[in-house]
Order: C-alpha cells, then structure tokens, then sequence
C-alpha cells in the first residue's frame, strides 16, 4: 500500500508512517511538503490514499482533491487535523474528502479505521465506474446494432399495452416474451416503482425526449432484478402515433455497487453500526423533532476502559472481533428506536431519542455496563471489559448536535478519570456551561511555552546510607496567570493528548541543562549530583530521540551522566526502547520510575542496561500502616539487588517511611520528609551547603 502524505508539518509523514508501522501494516509513506513537491509526487506514480496533512485548509483540500480528480486518480483523499471545526469538516467533505481524522494525542489511532474505509470506499468507487465502462461499451455495441440481443426491448401502443417484447425476455426475466404482452410488462414491474414506469411511457408518448427510469421487475415473487428502461416515441412505421419503444437493461450489479457506496459512506464497516456522520445526521433531527414537542433526548458517550492494553497483548486482530461482539452487545440492549454508533477507534455513541429524566439515561448506562460485564471470549482467553459512560441531555434549548456530542464527550473524560466502568452526567455548573474547558486549557498550555510561563523546580534525592544528597528530580511547574501555580497532574494529561508533551519535554531539558552547566562552573562538577528529568513515551519515541539529547547535553558542555532519564517502561514503543538503549550505553543513567504502580512487565528490564529503579509513592505512602506495603517494598529491594540497580522510594513524607525504607535495605530516598522541590535559586543554596540529613538507618 503506497499512502502520500500531501503538506503538514515537518514530522507528518514520520508520525503517520510510524502509527501504521507499529499496526503492522505494509505501507509505503511519502511526504510532499508543499504544491510543487505533492504535483511531482503524484505525477511519479499512483497512491492507495492521500493524507491532506495537518493545517490544510479548505483551499488546500479542493486543490488537492482537483488534482486528483483531473489525473484521473482513485485514490481517497482523508484530511487530518487536531480540532474539530464542523464548518471545516462539512467543507472538505462537499470539496470531494473522503474523510477527516482527528490525530490529536492518541487520535491517530483513528486514521487505521479511516484508512480502511476510504480504501474499501475507492475500492467500491473503482468497481462502479468499471460497471458504468462496461455500460458505455454495452451503448455503443448498441448502436452498432439496430436492436440489442442482450437488452429487452418492447413496443408498446399509445394506451401503454406491450405489442412486441424481444426473445431477451427469457433470460433477464425468465419467462417467455410472449407473457409481456398486453398488460404483462407493466405487469413485471414492482408495485412500488409502477407509477414511475407508466409516467415515463406517458412522457415519451407525448412526444418527449427520451426518458429514462431506473426500476425492479419481478422474475418471480420475491427475486428482483434492476432495470434501466430508456423510453422514446417509436420510430416511424413501427406503430402508430403515440407508440413508445422501450429499450430495458439489468444494472442490478451497478445499484447494488451505489448501494454499497452509499452505506460505506454512512457506517463502520467493522461493525456495520452507524458511522459519526450518520449519528450526527440522526442526532441533528432529532434536535429538531425536539422542537416540535416537549421532551429530552439523551446522548451517550462510551469509551472501552484500556483497549489499548488488549490491542497489544493480544493483537489488533482479537481488538477487531472484541469490537464488533461489543457492538453486538450494544444494539441488544437497547430500545428498537434507539441509535447506537462506533465514532471512533474505540468509542461509541448511543442516542436515546426519548427520555423522561435524568435517570433513565443512567439506566441505560447500567444496562450497558450488564451487557459488558460478561467475559468476551477472545482466542480461548475470557477478556473482560467496562466501559467509561458520558452522558449530556438536551430539551429544546437551541443545542446543536456538536455541543450535545461535546458534552457528553466531556463527561466521559470526567468519568475515566474517577476510575473503571465509572458514567458521569455532564452538568454546565461542574464542566463548563457553553465553554470548552479543555480546549481552552490546551490554548493556553501553547502559550505557556510561548510565554515562559513554565517554570523547573528541584527536589533532592538522598543517601539513605549516608544522609547525603546523591541525586536530585527536575519537576515541572506552570504558573499560570490566572489560576496560580499548577503542578504537573493539571496539565500533562493534555500535553501528552494533544503531542505538545514533545516540546515541553524539549524545553525542560534544555532548561535544566543549562542550569546545571551554570551550577557546575559555579560550584565545581563535584558538588552537582545527577539530575533526573522525566521522558516521555512520546519524546523518546522520536526517530531522532538519542541524537537529540546527546547534542542538547553537548551544546551545554555535560557529559552523558549529569543528567539521568526517569521512564515508565510499560508501553513503550519499540523506537523508544531503541533511543533508551542508545543513550544507557552512551553513559546516560536510566531510571525506572514507579515501579510497582503500573503494567511494567519484569521481562522488560532485561531489554536495556538499567542505573535504578524506583518503588512508588503508593507502596512507600503504605509503609507503617500495614504489612502488605513493606512486602512489596522488601521484594522491590530484592529484584533490585539480584539486578544490580539502585532502588529508590518515592513521596517520602515521614520519618517513620524513611526508617523503615532504611531498615528494608532501600538505598536512596526522595519527598517532602527531606526536603519539598525548591526553586533554582534555592536549591542552588543548598548545593553549597551540602547538608546531611538523618535518615532513621540503624548504626
């Protein structure tokens, strides 16, 4: 598959050949920058697809989409961009896209399903015109010959009785020519689409043009075949005035092809539920039917809790069947005039046309949730699964169905995170009446960067043998200029789904390089400890990852150990491993972060040379409470010893954590018990100190 990435920017054709690389797709991916590079391109050879990259415009995409069209080319045209705009969207679709894609964050994970669609979509398209050249071969072999033995032809009187019909009959129709005359032919044709056939021989009997009507007749009840008459007045001395000639030919195999367009273009062909478009086209008249009577109608926003995970372990194949058997589940529990839709990788939407109050949309949710609860048997393995419920509510108020599906969107995001299987009714006075909270949070995170408004504390990292600082963590901070300083738990989550985590985490090296280069020709190298700086799956899964922090280290003259990595391993893609092991045995410590609190696999520690590990806060927040956490931290202890590695804790808050972290055998120790993150000024203070702290180690 050869897919054209046609402007965007610099990474496009990067970030879309690694998405498909990962889904294990054989795809060829070009990047044509701008309009002389996508004309060269196109020019070269032909495309299974072509991606309108990221800030195109709706200039950009009838452009692109008349080039296509005038070369004479198949392939679909998908736009990709970062934030919905419906008018643009509705733009490109009428200019000839064949779709838009959302790929902002994890949204690229949207553009496997588009891909999918578009393809089957041309795939349809190229089958239709062949069956239209075949039509125009069959026309023009038609006029070669005075009468077509392929085609039914029939003559029929001024009052509409069929007078000739040809010896075709027997093998279109099945039965003989002679059964059509008389009342036979009008006969033949389907209740339904009479009318039309006996207006169009009334047209051309008044002397009309020819007159052409698609319809079905009957070969035998219940079986069907589409047929194009092509009506005119008889041609002199074949019967009297008012006589008509029509000329029937089968183009079941066309309509059957525009069926097929038509339903492709209106639903998920994985499974076969509704698709955005037709949701939102339902949703739309609804609101409007809304407005007619009293009432509400609801709109449901599901997202399967930790898709991604299945889609890993057990390969898009298995996420596919899991998919549609959740659809299954879906329409089976719902009202028969209830809409159910698959907007997204794996998000779903359900419209509840007519409910009474507030609770009977979350009885839905709980039907949902039953119809989920069950185990899904996938590849002999029971999977089980829940799903994170939005819901928004509309009552003729004037919404339109972008904010209704915006809303319910919001609450689902509220929702996943309290946790599992969890729905959540939006309400303007917690999310926002008529704002876009998070839209607006991303604006402002753009600026930040822009701005200086980030900012880089320091906190220590300390011996928990010696009582000395051995290393320190950079830890990001906002201050924003209205809400005040905002730690990192109120934005990463939208820097890493919108991809600005990549230049944040850029900065954020950059600028602790720089300080500690400052600190140590100011203090000498010896009295600044490694500084640990947190990396993204998104930043080291760059193709330049390595080589990028090797040169920003250089450019501020440190050698590859002043500054360590602090990971999580679980879920990184296999560039990341790549950039990980290049920069370990280049002399860079990595550190596993958390570990113990997510879904690191322990087989994973063995891919590359790790420096240390980390127990995490949870376990450590644990210690003198119960047995169960110093369990963990004394197996934690265990594997790093056998490893090799030093084992820190994290979120060290008391004196009795530190002791007991010290009698577990832990070797370093970082929290507020010590010391809270400082400022660099602050903390520069007390690299000069150099303080010993008491730790609680036994003598």
């Amino acid at each position: 598959m050869a897919v054209l990435v046609a402007g965007g920017r610099q990474d496009e054709g990067e970030n879309v050949a690694r998405m498909l690389a990962a889904a294990g797709l054989p795809v060829r991916v070009t990047h044509a920058c701008d309009r002389a590079e996508i004309l060269q391109a196109i020019g070269e050879r032909s495309w299974d697809a072509v991606l309108a990259g990221r800030g195109a415009t709706a200039a950009d995409v009838r452009w692109l989409v008349g080039l296509l069209r005038d070369r004479t080319l198949a392939a679909p045209c998908i736009v990709l961009g970062e934030t919905l705009d419906p008018a643009f969207v509705q733009e490109a679709l009428r200019a000839g896209a064949a779709d838009w894609v959302d790929v902002a964050g994890d949204g690229w994970v949207a553009l496997l399903p588009a891909l999918e669609r578009a393809t089957q979509l041309a795939e349809a398209q190229a089958a239709l015109r062949r069956a239209e050249a075949r039509w125009a071969e069959t026309e023009r072999l038609y006029r070669m010959v005075a009468e077509s033995a392929g085609d039914l032809v029939c003559l029929h009187r001024p009052d509409g009785a069929c007078a000739f019909a040809s010896p075709s009959a027997a093998w279109l129709l099945g039965r003989p020519s002679e059964d059509l005359k008389g009342t036979g032919f009008l006969d033949a044709v389907h209740p339904e689409d009479a009318a039309r056939v006996q207006a169009a021989l009334r047209r051309a009997a008044a002397g009309e043009d020819a007159v052409s009507v698609t319809h079905r007749m009957r070969r035998r009840p219940g079986d069907d075949v589409w047929m194009q008459t092509l009506a005119q007045a008889a041609p002199p001395g074949l019967g009297p005035a008012g006589a008509v000639q029509t000329t029937s030919r089968d183009v079941s195999e066309r309509h059957a092809l525009q069926e097929q367009i038509a339903h492709l273009a209106l639903h998920d062909p994985l499974t076969g539920l509704p698709n955005r478009a037709l949701f939102m086209d339902r949703l739309s008249h609804a609101l409007t039917r809304l407005k007619r009577r009293k009432g509400t109608l609801a709109v449901l926003f599901l997202d399967i809790d930790g898709f991604q995970l299945i889609n890993e372990s057990l390969g898009r194949a298995a996420g596919d069947r899991l998919l549609a058997e959740t659809a299954a589940r879906l329409q089976a529990g719902l009202r028969p005039g209830d809409t159910v839709a698959r907007v997204g990788g794996d998000e779903f939407t359900v419209l509840l046309d007519d409910v009474r109050e507030p609770r009977d949309a979350g009885r839905v949710a709980d039907r949902v949730a039953e119809a989920l609860a069950a185990p899904f048997p996938v590849d002999g393995i029971d999977v089980f699964v829940s799903a994170s419920v939005g819901i928004a509510l509309a009552a003729a108020r004037g919404e339109l169905a972008e904010d209704v599906v915006r809303n319910a969107d919001v609450a689902m995001r509220r929702a996943k995170q309290r946790g599992r299987g969890q729905q959540e009714l939006f309400t303007p006075d917690v999310h926002g009446a008529g704002s876009h909270p998070r839209l607006e949070l991303e604006g402002e995170l753009h600026r930040a960067l822009e701005r200086g408004e980030l900012r880089v504390h320091f906190q220590p990292i300390v011996s928990l043998a010696s009582g000395r600082m051995v290393a320190a963590e950079a830890l990001l901070r906002w201050e924003h200029p209205t809400r005040g300083p905002l730690l990192p738990d109120a934005f990463l989550g939208v820097a890493e789904d919108t991809g600005l985590i990549v230049p944040i985490g850029r900065w954020l090296l950059d600028s602790v390089c720089g300080q500690v280069s400052g600190w140590r020709a100011h203090l000498g190298p010896a009295a600044v400890p490694p500084i640990g700086v947190n990396a993204s799956s998104g930043e080291l899964a760059h193709a330049q990852a390595a080589a990028q922090f090797a040169a920003t280290l250089a450019s501020h003259g440190l050698p590859p150990a002043a500054i360590r990595l602090e990971v999580r391993l679980a879920g990184l893609p296999d560039g990341a491993w790549a950039a990980l092991g290049e920069l370990a045995a280049a002399g860079t410590p990595v550190a596993l972060d958390d570990f113990g609190g997510g879904a690191t696999a322990l087989g994973d520690l063995g891919r590359i040379p790790l420096h240390a590990l980390s127990i995490d806060r949870a376990t450590v927040q644990g210690l003198g409470v119960g047995r169960e956490a110093a369990a963990i931290a004394r197996t934690v202890v265990a594997l790093g010893r056998a490893l090799g590695l030093s084992v820190a804790a994290e979120g060290v808050e008391t004196e009795v954590q530190a002791a007991e972290l010290a009698a577990l055998g832990c070797d370093e120790a970082q929290g507020h018990h010590f010391a809270r993150p400082l400022p660099p000024d602050a903390f520069a203070a007390l690299l000069a100190s150099a303080p010993r702290w008491h730790t609680g180690r036994p003598a």
